[in-house]
């Protein structure tokens, strides 16, 4: 990936360049590195808004919403998702807005706000399912089940 990404800055392909720091990142998470993970992920949100690329930013704040979360600051992982989430909406991607608040919903029971964290699963669950996104329905479903049993 360092090659690709070397190639991508030569040339100027700043759409593969920014997919690239994104796959540097997540392999910088998998490693449990979130500092470099973060700042590849900023690298890449940087470009996708110098580009104008409204979708690859969101699923890119999406993935900095997560990173910030593991590092402990749940009110600005919130704050980034509600701007994810604002990107979905525009674009209208119903996957990325659902997993926005299936991720909000999890850091708002974090937050002990277990209304607000039912109230966007419920969301994302509706979404999903009226949507034809079984799967990731499938998947609130499970994590509505917990909310709910607890």
């Amino acid at each position: 990936l360092q090659e690709q990404e070397r190639i991508c800055r030569q040339i100027g392909n700043m759409q593969s360049l920014a997919i690239c720091l994104g796959n540097q990142g997540a392999i910088q998470q998998y490693k449990k590195d979130f500092v470099q993970a973060l700042a590849l992920n900023r690298e890449e949100e940087t470009l996708y808004r110098q580009i104008g690329d409204l979708e690859g930013l969101g699923f890119a704040l999406g993935n900095q919403a997560l990173l910030i979360k593991q590092q402990g600051d749940l009110n600005k992982a919130l704050q980034v998702l509600q701007e994810s989430e604002n990107i979905f909406q525009q674009v209208g991607n119903v996957k990325g807005l659902c997993n926005a608040w299936v991720n909000m919903g999890l850091i708002y029971g974090k937050l002990d706000n277990p209304q607000k964290a039912l109230e966007l699963m419920e969301k994302a669950h509706t979404s999903a399912s009226q949507n034809g996104l079984a799967g990731l329905a499938t998947q609130i479903e499970g994590i509505l089940n917990r909310i709910r049993s607890t």
